[in-house]
């Protein structure tokens, strides 16, 4: 499985746990500053901004995945179809497990 695939950050990722429940935007990197994080929730989408809420985790991302449940212990609304996934890692030192993630709202709707 690997933990460095990806190219392109930030990038969209779906939690079903809180504070996030829902999509969120995942970026590289851990000691992101708020302005930081806000500067990629809008790099993501310019009609978007940050809740504020954020969370420094550990990540890989396996790209090719038909049965989550087999491969990861997880189901998705994917589960069946090729597709990419994220999984947990436990907190180590290397960089390139280190995302932060970060909750969003519609900018307009903060209006």
């Amino acid at each position: 499985m690997s933990t460095t695939k990806r190219d392109k950050y930030p990038e969209h990722i779906y939690l079903d746990y809180p504070p996030f429940n829902g999509w969120s935007v995942i970026m590289r990197g851990h000691g992101l500053t708020p302005e930081q994080v806000e500067e990629q929730v809008k790099a993501f989408d310019p009609g978007l901004t940050s809740t504020g809420v954020t969370e420094e985790e550990h990540f890989g991302y396996m790209p090719r995945v038909k049965n989550c449940g087999d491969r990861l212990g997880t189901n998705c609304d994917q589960d069946g179809e090729w597709h990419g996934h994220w999984y947990a890692l436990k907190a180590n030192p290397d960089p390139s497990t280190h995302f932060t993630l970060a909750a969003y709202k519609d900018a307009e709707a903060s209006l």
